[in-house]
């Protein structure tokens, strides 16, 4: 009775917490400042779910491809897909916490301080592909932590935990291009966890059984990259492919194999101490398969220092969330047991989430966690350029939308290149009016707009896609004489929107 009732309220709060999330999103998306990260999943969902043909070529090279398909499913709003995601991994941590080896003191301070920490707070709200990736961390290392025990303690038979892992590891492919590195390495951890239990024959098939359905679904993304764009790594250096989006580009770093280390380790020291305090005392209390645990406890580290290296990177408290999600699972399977183990935890939570706190006032984060901590805390807005910009970029978006919605009427298209108009598409969300690279018409509407189309929309000078518009690269001069029959109707530093006809 008592464990029917915890996982009523565990699913209650999950619920409350799905709601709050759609609640917060909702309002900062009509009122305020989004991130860019919902309007461009929204439009590449939308596009796949009713864009004209041929529509695989506007989204099968996009990546993360796991996360358009969610948005997809959840009726194509990247809002509704956060908030089912944001609220699943409130659940399962509260489910999580609730089974570790701690006096419910020790559970309830633990569980308040991960999900009132910033960096948590702003994953679980903003950040779908962390978020998701954390989920599937969270269940791929419960699996890794149970193989890691003696036989006769594990809770799941070795062949359906190895089976399991393969299935929950194969979607984080789909999630994050760091996970795509982790192969080998996870090659390594299965063998060195079979080392000294299993002969040479099983640690070798386990690894392949682990490995096999990610290899799967990351030669189907290479596949699909290929058919849609004759790359199969497009999607890496793709202004509109998701990895190398422009408005993060001046934010991103990027260090040698040996600095990112140091990078990585400077993160986690000033930012989620706790992990590594946890991770610690687990491996010097362990007692056997020491070699495996490490490497187990050190994959999300692998990580983030394999974002560093390949340019995924940029300053952001958000990314670091996925630390909070994983220490539940730590606990679970060994939890700390002496007083000073938890009053090191309690105080490295604490100690991390005020400096967290603090950066995130002195706006040392990316400008679209500024803008959403200060709209979440009712203060001003900070008049720093990057964050000014930012503001205004949302703004102009929603200026250019709103005219669009009222205008573009009927049979009325509009001619745009969806690397700079994507955020405006789903605002409108009419992408049969649309007129988009990979369409047919693209090519002739350039040639002859006055023919195919009533609107063009040419990125503005501001804009961090200025040079990479198709559109307005084809019209080296945007002047009357260049576009007979069109005039320029709304004009901001980051958008320009034509009319024909007027």
């Amino acid at each position: 009775m008592v464990k029917h009732s915890t996982a009523v309220v565990t699913i209650c709060i999950g619920i409350l917490s799905s709601a709050s999330i759609a609640l917060v999103l909702t309002w900062l998306y009509q009122t305020g400042c989004i991130s860019q990260e919902f309007p461009y999943l929204g439009a590449k969902a939308l596009l796949a779910y009713s864009g004209p043909e041929p529509r695989f070529e506007s989204f099968g090279y996009v990546f993360p491809p796991l996360i358009i398909y969610g948005v997809l499913l959840t009726g194509t709003s990247p809002i509704a897909f956060q908030a089912l995601v944001g609220g699943s991994l409130v659940g399962l941590i509260m489910q999580q916490m609730g089974r570790v080896s701690v006096s419910r003191l020790w559970q309830v301070l633990w569980t308040l301080l991960i999900f009132i920490h910033p960096s948590f707070g702003l994953m679980a709200l903003y950040r779908p592909d962390w978020a998701t990736a954390t989920l599937l961390l969270m269940g791929a290392m419960t699996l890794l932590l149970d193989l890691a025990q003696e036989r006769d303690k594990r809770l799941l038979s070795t062949g359906l935990a190895l089976v399991l892992l393969g299935f929950v590891l194969a979607p984080l492919m789909l999630v994050r291009f760091e996970a795509w590195y982790l192969l080998p390495i996870l090659a390594v951890t299965i063998l060195v966890t079979f080392y000294n239990t299993e002969p040479p024959g099983f640690q070798i098939s386990a690894a392949l059984v682990v490995l096999f359905m990610s290899l799967v679904a990351v030669g189907a993304f290479l596949y699909f990259n290929w058919i849609t764009t004759d790359d199969a790594f497009y999607f890496v250096n793709s202004s509109n492919g998701s990895l190398q989006q422009a408005r993060n580009l001046a934010f991103v770093q990027q260090e040698k194999i040996d600095s990112s280390v140091i990078a990585a380790l400077k993160w986690l020291i000033t930012t989620v101490p706790v992990y590594l305090v946890t991770i610690l005392g687990v491996i010097f209390s362990a007692n056997k398969h020491r070699a495996g645990l490490i490497l187990i406890l050190l994959l999300p580290v692998f990580m983030l220092i394999i974002s560093f290296w390949k340019g995924l990177f940029f300053p952001s408290a958000s990314q670091l969330g996925l630390f909070l999600g994983l220490l539940p699972v730590i606990w679970w399977h060994a939890p700390p047991r002496r007083l000073l183990s938890r009053i090191l935890i309690t105080v490295t939570l604490v100690a991390s989430l005020l400096y967290t706190g603090y950066r995130l006032q002195q706006n040392e984060f990316v400008p679209e966690e500024t803008l959403l901590w200060r709209q979440l805390s009712g203060q001003p807005i900070p008049e720093t350029p990057a964050v000014q910009q930012s503001l205004a970029f949302c703004q102009a978006e929603r200026d250019i939308a709103d005219l669009l919605d009222n205008t573009l009427t009927g049979p009325s298209r509009l001619l745009v290149d969806d690397t700079v108009g994507s955020g405006i598409l789903y605002r409108v969300r009419r992408p049969d009016a649309f007129i988009l690279p990979y369409q047919f018409e693209f090519v002739p509407a350039l040639q002859n707009p006055g023919i195919y189309t009533d609107f063009i929309l040419l990125a503005g000078p501001s804009s961090p896609v200025a040079d990479r518009d198709r559109v307005g690269a084809f019209w080296s001069q945007r002047s009357p004489e260049t576009l007979p029959g069109f005039q320029v109707i709304r004009e901001n530093p980051f958008f320009q929107l034509l009319q024909r006809g007027l």
